[in-house]
Order: structure tokens, then sequence, then C-alpha cells
């Protein structure tokens, strides 16, 4: 009977353990698309920055370089306004990954003077 118990115990818990994976995946997978909408959103704007700065170098003029100039601010402010949403997000859950050798200790061998 305690081995029955046993099973079922370790079924209900890997199921919970299934499911709150599963449910995971979706909000990952959301934050995945939001993020790579972001980055289509942002090399639009870089794209039509670089229009404007060179329609402003062809035309030779102080007034319409200097404006480019303003625009450009403008224009690269919210394309990091864009990208820091995208950063601020995790796209995937922390996943404990292969820890990497403890490092030797180089006084492991040494005598403790006194003991």
């Amino acid at each position: 009977m305690k081995a029955i118990s046993a099973l079922a115990l370790a079924m209900t818990i890997f199921a919970a353990v299934a499911s709150g994976q599963q449910a995971a995946a979706p909000a990952v997978s959301v934050a995945a698309s939001t993020c790579m909408e972001t980055q289509r959103r942002s090399l639009g704007l870089l794209e039509a920055i670089d229009r404007r700065v060179e329609t402003a170098r062809q035309s030779n003029s102080p007034a319409e370089l200097r404006a480019a100039v303003a625009d450009v601010q403008r224009g690269l402010l919210e394309v990091r306004t864009e990208l820091s949403r995208c950063t601020a997000q995790p796209l995937a859950p922390a996943v404990a990954g292969p820890k990497a050798p403890a490092a030797a200790d180089p006084h492991a061998d040494h005598a403790t003077p006194g003991k």
C-alpha cells in the first residue's frame, strides 16, 4: 500500500511540475514574439533615420543638416526606448546549466601550524 501511495504522490508531483512548465512556455513565447516585434519596429526606425540623414546630406543645406541631426537624436531615443522594453523582459526562464568545476584550493594540502 505504501508503494502505491508513493507512486501516486510522485505522479502528482510530476504532473504539477509538468503543468508549471507548460504554463511558463506560452509566457516565454509571448515575450519572445513581443521582443521580435520590438526589434522589427526598431529596424524600421533606424532605416527611416538613415533615409533622413541621406536626404539632408544630399541637400547640402546647413539648416537641413541641423534639422536632420535633431531628427536623428529623437529617432535614436525612440529606438533606445523600444529596445529597453525588450531587454527588460526575460526571454526564457532561468535554467540552471552545468556548474563550472570548483576552483582547487591552493592551500588544501598545507599543514595548519599548531594542530
